[in-house]
């Protein structure tokens, strides 16, 4: 498989050590995704575009027993599992070598913002996934404000794409032959709705988690929450809480009929106003 150029940022001009480095970054919030996951008591989990497989020893830190797959096109990431005894597999994501609904959670994360299009990464997550997947997005959506301040702040510095249909396309780094390395795209919130919205089996979410427990941080990370909906008891998503046993659990009791009823609810609307 070959590596994209606008992909070979990893390969080719950053080392191991200091991608290890990186990996540190987000794990108040990557944290807060685990405790879902575990609350939920999922047994096997797609971890796409893993990196150094940091979920991997999140799980094993908390001493929570998945089934832990991982794909990447990385080379050395790819080798840095294995020589750990870590199930990996080289893959590309707009093609995923799995059946449908083979993993009971998928997880993407800070991976779609640097591809060209969300369509194809999605749709094929949405088709291996049987209960829950959760995607991150570490820039902003191009409606947001901070997306055009970024944006404004970086055209004397980087070439901006705005022709691409799916989002405002900075090239970020370039590699051999002054070829574009690394890209951040900054997505258009509305497109990728119109593409949940398309399918009829799911429900999804959008929300932002502080990136950092620090109560003067004011950095947050967008996530996509998808389920789907054959399955009711993933209609929810559990933050975890320190309250009392009897208080949460009916919380998750009234929350779960109210997420249903609004779930329901979104997806009558949709229809009717689209017929």
């Amino acid at each position: 498989m070959k590596i994209p150029s606008y992909l070979s940022f990893w390969e080719n001009q950053v080392t191991m050590d200091i991608f290890l480095k990186w990996g540190s970054d987000g794990s108040h919030w990557k944290e807060l995704m685990m405790n879902n996951i575990i609350e939920k008591k999922y047994k096997n989990l797609l971890d796409i575009g893993a990196g150094s497989c940091d979920e991997y020893f999140r799980f094993k830190k908390a001493k929570y027993d998945i089934d832990y797959k991982a794909i990447e096109i990385t080379n050395k990431f790819i080798i840095y599992a294995k020589e750990r005894g870590i199930n990996i597999e080289k893959a590309n994501l707009y093609k995923l070598p799995f059946d449908n609904e083979s993993f009971d959670v998928t997880i993407c994360y800070d991976v779609l913002n640097h591809q060209k299009s969300f369509k194809e990464p999605l749709s094929e997550i949405i088709r291996v996934t049987k209960n829950e997947a959760i995607i991150s997005f570490f820039k902003p959506f191009a409606e947001e404000e901070d997306a055009k301040i970024e944006l404004e702040n970086s055209k004397n510095f980087f070439n901006i794409d705005y022709s691409k249909e799916d989002g405002i396309c900075l090239e970020r780094y370039k590699g051999v032959n002054n070829s574009v390395s690394c890209i951040y795209n900054f997505f258009y919130l509305k497109k990728i709705k119109i593409l949940l919205n398309s399918f009829d089996d799911i429900d999804y979410t959008f929300f932002k988690v502080n990136t950092s427990k620090k109560s003067d941080n004011k950095s947050y990370i967008n996530i996509c929450r998808i389920s789907k909906l054959k399955n009711v008891n993933n209609s929810f998503f559990i933050f975890k809480e320190k309250h009392s046993p009897f208080f949460m659990i009916l919380y998750k009791v009234i929350l779960k009929k109210v997420l249903y009823f609004l779930s329901f609810s979104k997806r009558f609307l949709f229809r009717y106003w689209n017929n």
